[in-house]
Parts: C-alpha cells; sequence; structure tokens
C-alpha cells in the first residue's frame, strides 16, 4: 500500500484515498461514473459499488484476486434487475509489465462469477477493466490505449467477446478528451487547482470532506501502523534470509578452501597433535569469516529496503539518512554513500530506478 506522511497529503491515485473515496456513498458513484464515462465514451445511469471485492480461486489451491472497484452497471426492469456491463477499475502504483497477464487472470474469475448454471451464454454481461497507470504501459506517450481483439487474418473484422481493456495513462498527452485529461490530472494530484471543470469540482468537495474526517483519518493511522509493522517484518525476514544463504555459501567455500590444505598438511605429518591444530584453525577462520561478510552484506540489503520503504512513505531525505544512521550505526560520510547509491539514482524511462 502507497501511504504518504498524511492524508490530507494524498491524492486519489493513493490506494488508502481511492479505496475510502469508493466506500464512500458520497463519492464512490460519482467518481465511478467520471471514471468510466471519461474512459469509455459511455453514458452510464444505474451502477452498484463494491469496493476492494475479493474474488476467490476455483479452490484453495488457487490465486484468488483483490479488485479495487468492481461496478455493475444495471439495467432495471419491471420485475427485477440485470447487470449489463461491469467495470472493474484498477489504479495501480506497482511495476506494469505483468499487467496483460495480471489483467487476463482477474477477468477469468470474474468471468466465472457471471453466469449462473442454465442461462444463456449471450445473456453474459459485458466485461471493462479500466486499469490507472502513473507510468506509460506501452511507450506512446497516449493518455488512453484501448484493447480489444481482432481476427488476426482480418483485422478489420472485431472479435466481440463482450471484453474491453482500457489503460489510462495520468502523465499522458496524447489522444483521448480534454475532460479525460482533466481527470488524469485530477487523480494524479487531486487539488482543488485541478478540478477545472464542474463535475471534478463537485467531487472534489466531497473529497475534502473525506480528508478532514476524523473516523477515516483514525482509520488511516492504523493503517500506517499495520504497513509499518509489515515493513519491519520484512526486513527482519530479509535479514534472516540473507543470514542464513551466506553463512551457507561461506561456509562451504571456506570449508573447501581449508580443507585442502588441511589434506596436504595430515599427509605428510599425520599426527594427532597436527589434526587438532588444523580443526580449530578452520573452525576459527569459518566462524571469523561468515561473521563478517554475513554482518556486512545484511547491512548493505538492510540499508536498500530501509531507504526505499522511506521514499515509498514519502520521507524526505534527511529523515531517511537518520534512519539508516540510527539503525545501522552508520556515521554521517558512511550514510551519505548509501544515499548516494540507493536515494539519489536516477529514474529510467519505466519508472525503475538504476542504481549506481
Amino acid at each position: 500500500m502507497k501511504m504518504k506522511k498524511g492524508i490530507k497529503d494524498m491524492d486519489l491515485m493513493d490506494d488508502f484515498l481511492f479505496g475510502e473515496s469508493m466506500m464512500n456513498e458520497e463519492t464512490a458513484v460519482p467518481m465511478a461514473k467520471l471514471i468510466i464515462e471519461r474512459a469509455t465514451g459511455l453514458k452510464v445511469k444505474n451502477l452498484e459499488i463494491t469496493c476492494q471485492k475479493v474474488i476467490n480461486g476455483l479452490d484453495a489451491e488457487y490465486h484468488g484476486v483483490r479488485l479495487d472497484v468492481a461496478a455493475n452497471e444495471i439495467n432495471v426492469k419491471e420485475r427485477n434487475a440485470e447487470t449489463v456491463r461491469l467495470y472493474d477499475i484498477e489504479p495501480n502504483n506497482g511495476e506494469t509489465d505483468d499487467l496483460p497477464r495480471r489483467d487476463r487472470y482477474y477477468q477469468s474469475l470474474m468471468d466465472v462469477k457471471l453466469l449462473e448454471t442454465g442461462t444463456d451464454y449471450e445473456k453474459l454481461p459485458e466485461l471493462w477493466s479500466i486499469w490507472i497507470l502513473p507510468k506509460d504501459p506501452f511507450g506512446g506517450n497516449r493518455m488512453i490505449y484501448t484493447v480489444k481483439n481482432v481476427v488476426e487474418e482480418m483485422p478489420e473484422i472485431e472479435y466481440n467477446d463482450g471484453v474491453r481493456k482500457i489503460f489510462l495513462y495520468t502523465g499522458g498527452e496524447i489522444g483521448g478528451s480534454q475532460e479525460l485529461k482533466n481527470l488524469l490530472r485530477y487523480l494524479e494530484d487531486t487539488r482543488r487547482e485541478n478540478a477545472v471543470d464542474a463535475e471534478l469540482k463537485k467531487l472534489h468537495s466531497g473529497i475534502e470532506r473525506l480528508r478532514n474526517s476524523r473516523e477515516i483519518g483514525v482509520r488511516y493511522m492504523l493503517e500506517l501502523e499495520k504497513a509499518k509493522e509489515k515493513l519491519r517484518r520484512m526486513i527482519d525476514e530479509m535479514e534472516q534470509e540473507i543470514t542464513e544463504k551466506v553463512t551457507g555459501e561461506i561456509t562451504e567455500k571456506v570449508t573447501e578452501e581449508v580443507t585442502e590444505r588441511v589434506t596436504e598438511e595430515v599427509t605428510e605429518r599425520v599426527t594427532e597433535e597436527v589434526t587438532e591444530r588444523v580443526t580449530e584453525e578452520v573452525t576459527e577462520r569459518v566462524t571469523e569469516e561468515v561473521t563478517e561478510r554475513v554482518t556486512e552484506e545484511a547491512a548493505e540489503k538492510g540499508v536498500k529496503v530501509l531507504l526505499e520503504a522511506c521514499r515509498e512513505f514519502g520521507a524526505s531525505r534527511e529523515a531517511a539518512r537518520t534512519q539508516i544512521m540510527e539503525k545501522y550505526g552508520l556515521d554521517l560520510e558512511a550514510a551519505e554513500k548509501r544515499l548516494a547509491k540507493y536515494w539519489d539514482s536516477p529514474i529510467d524511462r519505466n519508472g525503475k530506478q538504476v542504481y549506481n
């Protein structure tokens, strides 16, 4: 979960604020409606919103998914209501490399739940997935990418299986309407100045009430503590994993080196005294080298993880430096070297950090 210092600093691309806005009666439907209509060009009327909907796998052995927002467009008839379209809205701050297959898996699990036994396939509702991304998924600098199936040999023929996939890039400049561009800018930078049209201004009033809600503020602090505790466990588990791995590698290496020398020595002087002395030397050398290497490598990787976490939580460079100095006993010079390597490193075109 991407979380900044305080809820008032959050944008709607932050998981917590987006989730809260979709669980709030005042903001859920208006925001989902804005996203759907400006991304698809459709006009929607009756929406039912489910936030953070969990869809289990076929059984316990298979991976389930959690949808950020499932929005059902309902066609209301005299005595019943049926879903004509299902929209899966997914803001995503993580890596985009696995999005096509991730989207495929989400779609497959949703389809399984949409058709009851004995129902004709023509009743299967349309399924639109809308991904909102702060990184360009295809490198075309477009604000919207629409993916649908075609017949490969005759691409002018659409293979209409009722599925549409839309990828919105918040920093895109090409394609899309001005209204969509306004929305994407507002989602990425949720300030009053960016609520530039009537619908966004109305939505922003509700978002501001959420940001100033004491109840939501308390909930955010609880989530923040959970995230910090999860981070602490991750660091502890990582250090333990590194320790075990490095211990095994070094023990094997040093033992082989010393055993080879011991074998030569014992061959020349097969006495009880030499064997005992060399065995003690092996133990001493292994212990010293393992301790030194494990401490060094675990600390280095721990510093890297801690700095990445500080950046994710929106900490300043100075605060991050204080954290690694206190946790790993670094002096100012050593801390600055780590910051130069892991904090000041450039970002590549895909948004990944390139370490010096």
